[in-house]
């Protein structure tokens, strides 16, 4: 009997999924490629133990492309959900896996709302590579049994390199302070309070946070810096990880913009403004991963907060490091303040439904809350 065209990968197949997953790139200003040096599944286990990878094999049991969904619990409209995130769909470019995937992409969606019931299936688009725009957002036959796209929200995942001299200062009527134990309730109080603004919260309570702790190696609650008023209050927090060998991204070439780019940053290195980009392996013959940190909740009052709480993590980050966070089209606080080096990568956030179901109502247009968004899940 012949193996099923498409099928749920086993924790043994992680070898030849890296291989396979390894060989395609991140098309945009730079070329980047996605490395799993422990496990294929590592990046998964941050989100959520509940996931799976749906693997479509040719004839000889060749894998021709590969999806994964992770399945998280979060707090939207003031209860707990269950979503879906799509995720490292790699399809190779040839007529006849692109076919098959096609005509099992809607089951397959079909069958994860059924069986796991799940509130939405998510997914994120490149808009910085149009052939993923043009694969996936292209209008097509009303024959053709795909899902309807339904765009939730526009976001860019922001890097932040430098200062320049003329920056803000922390607020003086600030106390910035480091996490600890000690200040570990009122931090989770903070969150909880901020979570009813934030659809798709991850932390809603003392449990989800440890959880969420618990997923993310090395990340401890004093990796977290607050932001107290004159009278004690939490206003803003921010925590900052750094995946380590779970994933990484290798740049392989940059365009030219991003090549000029890398050597003002270099240029802003001897200024003391700025840290340095990783050379690209086209010009050292060997790849080497991107330093950065990512930000964790990076919740503030207001804009002058949140940049009071950039200056903290930055200064106390390496010196090789750069930070990385999402920002959502209409999240003015979590704008990138003006007088830093800044870059930005644009994505959408699509929601997936299958043609015979309602659509959801918190994906209705006039909510106006903008979601979550975790850059090191999404």
């Amino acid at each position: 009997m012949t193996a099923p065209l498409v099928e749920r990968a086993q924790h043994s197949d992680s070898i030849e999924l890296r291989q396979f997953f390894e060989q395609f790139t991140i098309k945009g200003l730079v070329e980047l490629r996605q490395t799993r040096p422990l496990d294929f599944f590592s990046p998964y286990r941050i989100a959520s133990d509940e996931f799976e990878t749906f693997v479509l094999r040719g004839k000889n049991r060749e894998v021709q492309g590969l999806v994964s969904f992770v399945y998280r619990e979060v707090f939207l409209d003031g209860k707990i959900e269950k979503l879906a995130l799509a995720t490292d769909l790699r399809i190779l470019g040839q007529r006849g896996p692109l076919l098959s995937w096609s005509q099992n992409f809607l089951p397959v969606i079909r069958d994860i709302y059924e069986r796991k019931k799940v509130l939405a299936v998510f997914s994120t688009v490149n808009r910085g590579d149009p052939t993923v725009s043009s694969v996936f957002l292209r209008p097509r036959s009303p024959r053709r049994a795909w899902p309807r796209y339904h765009l939730y929200r526009r976001y860019d995942l922001v890097t932040l390199h430098g200062r320049f001299p003329w920056h803000r200062k922390s607020l003086s009527s600030l106390r910035l302070v480091r996490a600890h134990t000690g200040l570990k309730d009122l931090l989770i109080q903070f969150l909880v309070d901020r979570s009813q603004y934030y659809p798709m919260a991850s932390a809603w309570d003392a449990t989800s946070f440890e959880r969420r702790l618990a997923r993310m190696p090395g990340l401890l609650v004093e990796n977290f810096w607050m932001a107290l008023d004159h009278k004690g209050k939490v206003v803003g927090c921010m925590g900052s990880w750094s995946p380590g060998s779970l994933q990484e991204f290798r740049p392989l070439s940059y365009s030219l913009v991003a090549h000029n780019f890398r050597q003002f940053l270099k240029f802003g290195r001897l200024l003391g403004w700025t840290r340095p980009l990783t050379k690209p392996v086209r010009s050292t013959g060997v790849e080497a991963p991107l330093h950065f940190r990512y930000l964790v909740y990076p919740y503030a009052a207001n804009e002058d907060v949140f940049e009071s709480l950039l200056n903290q993590v930055y200064e106390h980050s390496a010196p090789n490091e750069f930070l990385v966070y999402s920002h959502a089209e209409q999240g003015f606080r979590r704008r990138p303040p003006r007088c830093w080096v800044s870059s930005r990568q644009p994505y959408s956030l699509y929601a997936l439904i299958p043609p015979e179901r309602p659509v959801p109502q918190f994906l209705d247009p006039s909510e106006i809350l903008n979601p979550e968004l975790e850059a090191y899940l999404f």
